[in-house]
This record gives C-alpha cells, structure tokens and sequence, in this order.
C-alpha cells in the first residue's frame, strides 16, 4: 500500500505543479528582472517555486520506492 500512497501523492503534486508551472510561464513572459515583480507578484512565484520542490521531494520519494521493487535496467538502487 506504501508504493500507492506514494503514486497517489505524486500525482496530485504533478497537477498543482502544472498549475503553478502555467502562472510562472504567464509571469517570465512578462517579466524580466526581479525588480520587474510587485511584493504580491514577488510571493506568488516564489510559492510557485515552493510547490515545483515539493513535486520535486515527490519525485525523489517515489523513485525510492520503487527502485526495490522494478529495478531497471538489472540496477538495484537509482541514484537519487
């Protein structure tokens, strides 16, 4: 039940990923510099950039979970 959870759990951190990854495009496309952001503008990216981390952690945990269990490729371990 572990290796579900941990699926389950990326997959509903890849969709608020792709959300946020859409705001950050809208922003980079109209901005060019830091200074270009409002304070409000400036706090939106930067929890954008806090959910790709999190999709990220979820990436981590998920291959750790199954790197035991489908080994690819004859390894037993995936570098992490």
């Amino acid at each position: 039940m572990r290796k579900l959870e941990v699926i389950l759990r990326f997959l509903g951190d890849l969709q608020e990923a792709q959300k946020v990854a859409v705001k950050m495009a809208f922003f980079a496309a109209r901005k060019c510099r830091r200074e270009d952001f409002s304070a409000a503008e400036w706090e939106e990216f930067i929890d954008c950039y806090q959910q790709l981390i999190t999709l990220d952690y979820s990436l981590r945990g998920l291959k750790r979970q199954l790197a035991d269990w489908c080994p690819v490729d004859g390894a037993k371990k995936v570098k992490i």
